[in-house]
């Protein structure tokens, strides 16, 4: 995708958050996510949200995390399904390293949840934590994935994003 295109299109419509499909010895499936992929847009689903909660985030490794966002880019290249990708981690650093692959591998938005480890102790830490990684997918669309039961970071979204 070219860069105007990038910034002029923001995704739309109903998206699923997606789990991520293990074999039984807990390793990631990717053999079946073109399947999963093609059943989500032929139900009506406009997009999918990978390597959020519900896709276990956290109990994955960042080279698996990386691995099923380039697999989810790559079978859904052509289709009418945008991928958005959580890369919210404790690690900044590895937040940055995810968000950066995101924009390499094509990715359509890229979403981050607040740090629930080492939690931001202001607004504006969290903001900052957030640019850094927003700044790294440039010029991808940006979510903020406002979480507090999750991460206990209880600041007010509306802060958050003004």
């Amino acid at each position: 995708k070219s860069m105007s295109e990038q910034i002029a299109r923001v995704p739309q419509g109903l998206f699923a958050a997606t789990f991520t499909p293990m074999h039984a010895d807990r390793s990631v499936n990717y053999d079946v996510i073109r399947d999963y992929a093609m059943y989500l847009a032929s139900s009506g689903v406009r997009g999918a949200f990978i390597n959020g909660t519900t896709g276990e985030c956290m109990s994955l490794s960042v080279k698996e995390r990386m691995e099923l966002a380039r697999v989810w880019c790559e079978v859904t290249e052509g289709a009418d399904i945008d991928v958005i990708v959580h890369v919210g981690h404790h690690c900044l650093d590895h937040s940055i390293e995810m968000a950066q692959h995101a924009k390499k591998i094509d990715a359509d938005g890229v979403a981050c949840v607040a740090p629930s480890y080492s939690k931001p102790a202001t607004v504006e830490a969290l903001v900052e934590y957030l640019k850094a990684v927003a700044q790294a997918c440039a010029p991808l669309p940006f979510f903020y994935y406002h979480f507090p039961d999750l991460t206990n970071v209880r600041f007010s979204c509306y802060n958050v994003c003004s």
